[in-house]
C-alpha cells in the first residue's frame, strides 16, 4: 500500500476530476481549493475537461446546463447551507458532490431534501482533509495552534478531522501513542480513538505485515528547532521570505523583475526545485550556476535561424526553452534574494553562534560572544532577539546566565516590551519545567554520548548543520523499539511486541521544513553525508524497510512560531 501523502491526495483529486466525461465546473471552498492546488494543477484539470474553477459561494446568475458540476468541500454547516441554496436554483446540468471527510447522516438527509430538481448524480466521501506538501509532509493549516485541551474548542476538532482523514486516505488503523506530559496530545488521541471506534466499518482495513503507529507530539518538547536558522533551500525560503501553499511572495525583493514577484514552487513542474529543495546553501550556488550554464547552451543552440530548417528546430524547441527560461529566472531571483538577506543580516555570523549554543555547553564563552553580537550594529534586532532566546533556553537554570542584562540591552536597542515578554513565554512554553525532552543532549547518558560523537565528527564544512531536530532521535527510538512507554504511552497497547514499519508523527503546535527534510532523508528521498546522526537513522530505516510521515498543525518559520508562543500564559502539563 502507498505510504505517501501526495500520491494519496492526488489519487482522490483524479477520481473527482476524471470520474465523469464532458464539460465540467469545479466548485470548492477556501480550504479544499488549496488542498487540490498542492497536488493537481489547473492545466491538468483543464486537460480533463474542467473549464471553470470557482468557490462554491461565488454568486452565479448564468445558466450552464451544458456543464457538469463537481463540488469538493469540507462537510460543515456553512458549506451545507451554500449547497442548499445552489440546489434550490441549480445552474448546472448535474451535480457530483464530494466531501473531504466523514459526513454526518443528518447532513446527508438535509442535502437530499434540498435536491428537489433531482440534479445530484452522486455524493461521495473522499478523505482529503489535509494539505499534502511533500510525500512525507502534511499540515492542517490550523492557527492558532498553541491550544487548550477543551472539549468546546472547534480547532481541536479540526485536528482530529484532519488526522483521521489521513488514516483513511492511507487505508490504515494505526496504534496511537502520545506525549504523556501534554494534556492536548492526550485529548487528541482520545478523540481519535473514539472516532475510529464510532466509524469502525470505515477503519476496517486489511491487516498489514506490521501495524503502523501514530505518535502525537507536542511542539513544546522541541522549541529549539523553529528558532534555528536553516541552511537548506526550501527551509531557507520559508524562514527568510515565506512559503504559503507553494507560493512565494517576492514583491518586497529589490531584484524581483516583473513576472517574478510571486513564484510557485511545485516539485512536479519544477525539476530544479525537486532536485534541490533539501540541498544546503553552499551546494545551491554551484547548482544554480550549472542551471544557468545549461540554459545558455540551449539558448545559443537555438539562436541561429538562418534557414527554414533552423527555424523549424527553433519552433520545436521554443516551448522547452521558454519553460527553462522561466525556471532559471525564478531560481536566480530566489537565490539572489536569499543571498541579499544572508549578507545584509550577517546571518552566517549569527547562525554560527546559534549552532554552537544549541550543541555545546560553554556559558562564559557564549555570554561573551552573545554580548558582542548584541553590540554589533550590523546585526538585525530580531536576529539578536532570536539568538538570545536560544541562549535563554539552554542556560535558563544557570544562576550566572545574566538574562536580566541581556533583556536590558535588547530594550535599549529598541526591542518592544511585548517582544521582551517572549523570554518568559518561551520558558513557560518549552523550558526545562515544561518539556521532558533532551533537546540539548545534556540530560541523559545517551544524549551526552550523541553530542560528544557529533562534535567529534562535525567539521568546518558543515558547521551550520550541527543541530539535529528532536524528531530524528524519536524516530530512531521508535524504529529500534526503545521509545519509552512511560513517556509516550499507547492509547491501547498492542498485544505482543510491535515494531511498526510505517510511522506517522504529528506535532501539535506546528512543524518546520527542516524537520520535514530530516524525514525525507530518513526515508531515502534525498541523500546527506555531512549529518552523521541523520545518515545513521536513514541507513537503519532503509535497511529495515521503515517509512515515516510527518504532520503538524501548520508549517512554522521562526516568526510564526514566536507569534504562537506569544499566546502562552501557562505551561502545558
Amino acid at each position: 500500500m502507498v505510504f505517501d501523502v501526495v500520491t494519496s491526495a492526488a489519487e482522490y483529486v483524479r477520481k473527482i476530476v476524471e470520474g465523469c466525461s464532458g464539460l465540467k465546473a469545479l466548485l470548492t471552498d477556501d480550504e479544499t481549493l488549496s488542498m487540490i492546488g498542492l497536488v493537481y494543477s489547473q492545466l491538468e484539470a483543464y486537460n480533463k475537461g474542467v473549464f471553470l474553477i470557482e468557490k462554491l459561494d461565488t454568486p452565479r446568475s448564468e445558466q450552464m446546463k451544458h456543464m457538469k458540476c463537481l463540488v469538493f468541500v469540507r462537510p460543515n454547516s456553512t458549506n451545507l447551507n451554500i449547497l442548499q441554496r445552489e440546489l434550490a436554483s441549480p445552474k448546472f446540468g448535474e451535480y457530483h458532490i464530494f466531501f473531504s471527510n466523514i459526513v454526518r447522516k443528518t447532513l446527508l438527509e438535509e442535502l437530499a431534501d434540498s435536491d428537489t430538481s433531482e440534479v445530484v448524480n452522486e455524493v461521495q466521501e473522499y478523505f482529503l482533509d489535509f494539505y499534502a506538501v511533500a510525500p512525507q509532509l502534511f499540515h492542517l493549516n490550523v492557527l492558532p495552534c498553541v491550544l487548550s485541551a477543551s472539549v468546546e474548542n472547534p480547532i481541536l476538532e479540526r485536528l482530529v478531522d484532519g488526522i483521521s482523514s489521513l488514516f483513511l486516505a492511507l487505508k490504515m488503523r494505526p496504534f496511537i501513542r502520545y506525549d504523556a506530559h501534554s494534556q492536548l496530545c492526550r485529548f487528541i488521541c482520545e478523540r481519535l480513538s473514539v472516532r475510529m471506534d464510532q466509524e469502525n466499518t470505515l477503519f476496517d482495513f486489511r491487516r498489514r505485515e506490521s501495524n503502523p503507529v501514530v505518535l502525537i507530539l507536542d511542539r513544546m518538547q522541541d522549541p529549539l528547532t523553529p528558532l534555528i536558522t536553516p541552511w537548506t533551500y526550501e527551509a531557507m525560503i520559508h524562514e527568510l521570505i515565506g512559503i504559503k501553499n507553494n507560493r512565494v511572495n517576492l514583491r518586497h525583493s529589490p531584484d524581483a523583475r516583473k513576472g517574478y514577484q510571486e513564484v510557485v514552487l511545485d516539485p512536479k513542474q519544477d525539476g530544479f526545485y525537486n532536485v534541490n529543495r533539501y540541498k544546503n546553501y553552499g551546494d545551491l550556488g554551484v547548482n544554480i550556476k550549472s542551471l544557468v550554464d545549461r540554459f545558455q547552451e540551449k539558448a545559443r543552440y537555438n539562436h541561429s535561424t538562418s534557414t527554414i530548417e533552423d527555424m523549424m528546430k527553433f519552433l520545436e524547441a521554443y516551448p522547452e526553452l521558454r519553460s527553462s527560461s522561466s525556471e532559471v529566472n525564478k531560481h536566480v531571483t530566489l537565490m539572489s534574494e536569499l543571498s541579499r538577506l544572508v549578507t545584509s543580516r550577517h546571518l552566517m555570523d549569527v547562525a554560527q553562534l546559534e549552532q554552537d549554543i544549541a550543541c555545546r555547553n560553554s556559558l562564559t564563552e557564549h555570554q561573551n560572544q552573545l554580548f558582542k553580537m548584541l553590540q554589533n550594529p550590523h546585526i538585525h534586532i530580531e536576529d539578536k532577539f532570536r539568538l538570545s532566546l536560544i541562549y535563554a533556553l539552554r542556560y535558563e537554570e544557570v544562576t550566572q546566565n545574566r538574562l536580566g542584562e541581556i533583556k536590558d540591552t535588547l530594550k535599549k536597542l529598541g526591542l518592544s516590551a511585548e517582544r521582551l515578554q517572549l523570554f518568559s513565554s518561551i520558558l513557560r512554553y518549552g523550558g526545562n519545567a515544561s518539556r521532558t525532552s533532551d533537546i540539548f543532549q545534556n540530560k541523559s547518558i545517551l544524549g551526552i554520548v550523541r553530542n560528544t560523537v557529533r562534535r567529534g565528527i562535525v567539521g568546518v564544512e558543515n558547521v551550520f548543520a550541527q543541530h539535529v531536530p528532536l524528531i530524528v532521535h524519536i524516530i530512531d527510538d521508535i524504529m529500534k523499539g526503545r521509545l519509552r512507554e512511560t513517556e509516550f504511552p499507547f492509547m491501547i497497547p498492542p498485544s505482543g511486541k510491535n515494531v511498526p514499519k510505517e510511522i506517522i508523527i504529528f506535532i501539535t503546535g506546528g512543524v518546520t521544513y527542516q524537520e520535514s527534510r530530516a524525514v525525507a532523508l530518513i526515508n531515502g528521498d534525498s541523500q546527506t553525508e555531512s549529518e552523521p546522526e541523520i545518515s545513521a537513522a536513514a541507513n537503519f530505516a532503509q535497511s529495515n524497510g521503515f517509512r515515516v510521515i510527518l504532520g503538524g498543525s501548520t508549517v512554522h518559520n521562526s516568526k510564526s512560531f514566536l507569534a504562537e508562543v506569544s499566546r502562552v500564559a501557562y505551561p502545558w502539563k
